[in-house]
């Protein structure tokens, strides 16, 4: 593991959003700390940090489809971003929405399994409050991104076993005979195992610091975090085995009814499950608490400091809470971006670069001299 003082920065040297959604044109160029985005509700906050999470992730976290992207009257959006590391020459990312679809090219090329370690960062946002409410996929899309940013090869394991998933799904469809199944069955069972594995690891690595950060800003309350896999740990014979023998079922329903694509994850507070138990502010805190831990094990496992975009991240926050989560950017040593709809005095004291929006046009930029 590599301290967080050691790691190295990644940061948004300057980005150029045009027919994005509300964002007709805006180029900015960031500081590389604290950067603030204010505005009133629908000025384009989160469209902006939208559009920066859409470089890193190559997907929206609104769930968009791509031509929701593009702005009305505009039969094309763009958006263009040059990245810097520390030890490393800067990358230029571009991606073009169209009718046609998205293209995607960093510093010329298209993109590859390790794009996401490449423009590591970690997203909050009102919504994710789904990860401890929502059904189990916005979990498993949770861990996954995880592991996809500390292993190298877990996005292609992913990819082999999605490939195999929607091939075995329609032979089942089309009620092929038992031995076509056959070869589906082996290629899920390797890549399932492996898939199991690494998201147990992680999981289990996942524990402390969740529940160290959560029971600071709730002051004491406990929250743990177990993984529910479908098909428990084992080998690719195992694995095979149950495979083999949900075929009727599978049959009767025309899909894969066992793998990892239904394993879930649970949290629990203090011994109750969050998604039965929870109030609202809880699942916030669980979520809160959730991104501090992952910018704490990217940080630690890459050597790099992902980029932080908080999303409204300050709304519905008590004091303590509040606290945290301003001493946690504090101390992250990342680039921050944060929207705010209401610019708190403690939050204009830590940063000089304030971008005030509003219609999706930069309202004024503020270069404040703190002393």
């Amino acid at each position: 593991m590599v301290s967080k003082e050691k790691a190295e920065l990644f940061s948004l040297v300057n980005l150029r959003v045009r027919n994005f959604r509300i964002i007709e044109d805006l180029v900015i160029e960031p500081d590389s700390g604290l950067n603030v985005i204010h505005g009133p509700n629908g000025a384009g906050k989160s469209t902006l940090i939208e559009a920066i999470y859409l470089m890193g992730s190559l997907r929206s976290f609104r769930m968009a489809s791509v031509e929701g992207m593009i702005g009305r009257n505009s039969s094309e959006a763009r958006v263009e971003a040059d990245f810097r590391r520390d030890t490393m020459p800067s990358m230029t990312g571009k991606v073009i929405l169209s009718g046609k679809g998205k293209r995607v090219t960093l510093s010329g090329k298209a993109p590859d399994s390790g794009h996401f370690r490449r423009l590591p960062m970690v997203l909050f946002h009102p919504e994710q409050i789904e990860i401890v409410f929502g059904g189990p996929v916005f979990r498993r899309r949770f861990v996954d991104r995880i592991c996809v940013q500390q292993n190298a090869s877990y996005q292609k394991i992913l990819g082999d076993y999605s490939r195999a998933l929607r091939s075995r799904n329609r032979l089942l469809k089309s009620g092929a005979k038992h031995d076509l199944l056959d070869a589906y069955d082996g290629a899920l069972a390797a890549a399932g195992s492996r898939i199991t594995k690494i998201r147990g690891t992680m999981i289990e690595a996942l524990r402390k610091p969740l529940s160290e950060i959560f029971k600071q800003i709730t002051r004491g309350l406990e929250c743990d975090i177990e993984y529910r896999p479908d098909i428990n740990e084992g080998d690719d014979g195992e694995i095979l085995k149950i495979l083999y023998d949900a075929r009727k079922t599978d049959r009767i329903r025309g899909n894969t009814t066992r793998g990892p694509h239904r394993d879930d994850v649970e949290f629990s507070i203090d011994g109750n499950r969050a998604k039965a138990f929870a109030s609202h502010g809880q699942a916030r805190a669980v979520v809160l608490s959730l991104k501090m831990a992952e910018y704490r094990m990217i940080s630690g496992k890459t050597g790099r400091r992902p980029i932080l975009l908080l999303d409204d991240v300050l709304g519905e926050l008590d004091g303590e809470k509040h606290r945290s989560v301003m001493d946690f950017v504090n101390n992250s040593k990342a680039q921050v971006f944060i929207t705010t709809a209401v610019l708190q005095d403690k939050l204009s004291r830590m940063t000089d670069r304030i971008t005030e929006l509003k219609n999706g046009r930069i309202e004024k930029h503020q270069l404040i001299e703190n002393v």
